[in-house]
């Protein structure tokens, strides 16, 4: 039987043992979104079943992807409480995904399951896809190396115009309305924009942050998680007006990937968004899905050709980075 619980530091130890392979589902974590993020967050647990998701509530845009004004309609979510790539549930069996289903199928209103990888018995629909690079190389170099001689230009064609941008850690406290600012831009030119996260998240969250300056004006910055050799880009902003004549962007990424070399990281999680440019530095596209669900039959009967017409369409160009050779 499902059990329902309002705040994370009350969820019984239960809760951490199913979760424990996946970081973003940790109590503490949780605790401090709802601090920092809240959003009628809610976690249910079912232990008998080993199932564990966190769901939260959200109005979003209907008419988001069809470029019509705004059509606010509450949902609750069942991911993380921030735009994050990863799912916000434990359910590993087919019947488990099922018993799950049923669950939410019992709720009133319209529930979506988000950045999912499992099959659910629910309509489903394309999201953003993760881009994620498995490290291979012992240096920079080495990476440089295996890369076929077109994209080798470009990574040093914007790495020349980046020469001057210098990079250092972002204390908490130093995040500053002009990082903010960045990150608003970002967000708001997101064609998928879900919450936005609030100033004083990005100052209360465990997480790295780092500046970018040039001539040390910032102009930049990124956070970061580096967990069990794997390190994720969690969140970014920077000046639009640096992205061609500085390469700004890539060059942000290009760090991120020093940086993983340098501190013995398996793999790169780039997140969602921007797949041209981390498919061109050799980011691998992993699926993901969205899954819908209502209690009211009527309004189920629709939510199939909802979810196609809600689908990420897609970015089909394959680059192939990589001499043969290379993995």
């Amino acid at each position: 039987m499902f059990q329902t619980y309002e705040e994370a530091h009350k969820l019984p130890e239960i809760w951490r043992y199913l979760t424990r392979s996946n970081p973003w589902l940790d109590p503490l974590k949780l605790s401090l979104l709802e601090k920092h993020q809240p959003s009628r967050q809610q976690y249910h647990l079912d232990p008998e079943e080993g199932i564990a998701f966190v769901s939260y509530a959200l109005k979003v845009n209907a008419l988001a992807l069809w470029g019509k004004p705004m059509l606010k309609v509450p949902v609750r979510i069942v991911g993380l409480p921030f735009s994050l790539a990863e799912g916000g549930y434990h359910a590993v069996t087919g019947e488990a995904r099922q018993k799950m289903v049923r669950y939410i199928r019992s709720q009133e209103g319209l529930w979506i399951i988000l950045n999912a990888r499992e099959d659910f018995p629910l309509p489903k629909g394309t999201t953003l896809p993760s881009c994620c690079l498995t490290v291979t190389w012992k240096s920079f170099d080495d990476y440089l190396t295996s890369l076929r001689s077109p994209y080798r230009r470009w990574i040093r064609q914007g790495m020349n115009k980046g020469r001057r941008l210098k990079v250092r850690p972002l204390a908490p406290e130093d995040f500053s309305e002009v990082h903010y600012r960045y990150y608003e831009e970002v967000y708001h030119r997101s064609a998928y924009p879900l919450e936005k996260l609030s100033h004083s998240y990005f100052q209360g969250f465990p997480a790295s942050l780092y500046g970018f300056y040039l001539d040390q004006r910032p102009v930049g910055f990124v956070q970061l998680s580096i967990t069990s050799s794997v390190l994720t880009f969690m969140f970014c902003g920077f000046d639009r007006s640096l992205l061609h004549s500085h390469a700004l962007y890539q060059n942000m990424l290009l760090w991120i990937l020093q940086l993983a070399l340098q501190e013995k990281c398996t793999r790169i999680d780039f997140g969602q968004t921007t797949e041209v440019t981390k498919t061109k530095l050799g980011a691998v596209m992993h699926q993901k899905h969205f899954y819908l669900s209502h209690k009211n039959p009527v309004i189920m009967s629709m939510m199939k050709p909802l979810a196609r017409r809600l689908s990420y369409p897609g970015y089909s160009v394959a680059h192939h980075v990589f001499k043969e050779s290379s993995p």
